[in-house]
């Protein structure tokens, strides 16, 4: 069997940046993830500092890898990532799907 070896990847020049606000769409080629932060003005809009766009593989790639490490952690940690449900609703996300009907 081949092993197969890793490059390690050069982190000097990224940005560490915290975002509470994203917005993600995708059209038949591309996706485009948008990352910014919540105004703490309730008047003023949120800010979109980052566009990241990537192919839907990558997407969908990076979904489920995500979901995976964020139920792992779930259960390592005895503990339950929530939302308040008007949240789940506005972002059109079925209470089940939350709570662990998606399965991989």
């Amino acid at each position: 069997m081949t092993e197969i070896k890793k490059t390690p990847t050069d982190l000097s020049q990224a940005k560490e940046v915290w975002s509470d606000v994203f917005s993600i769409s995708i059209n038949d080629f591309t996706s485009v993830l948008d990352l910014g932060k919540r105004s703490m003005a309730e008047t003023l809009p949120s800010i979109i500092e980052y566009r990241v766009r990537m192919p839907l593989s990558q997407l969908k790639a990076l979904s489920l890898m995500g979901l995976r490490l964020i139920r792992t952690y779930e259960s390592q940690a005895g503990v339950t990532i929530t939302l308040p449900p008007k949240l789940l609703e506005a972002l059109g996300i079925p209470l089940e799907d939350w709570e662990g009907g998606i399965k991989l």
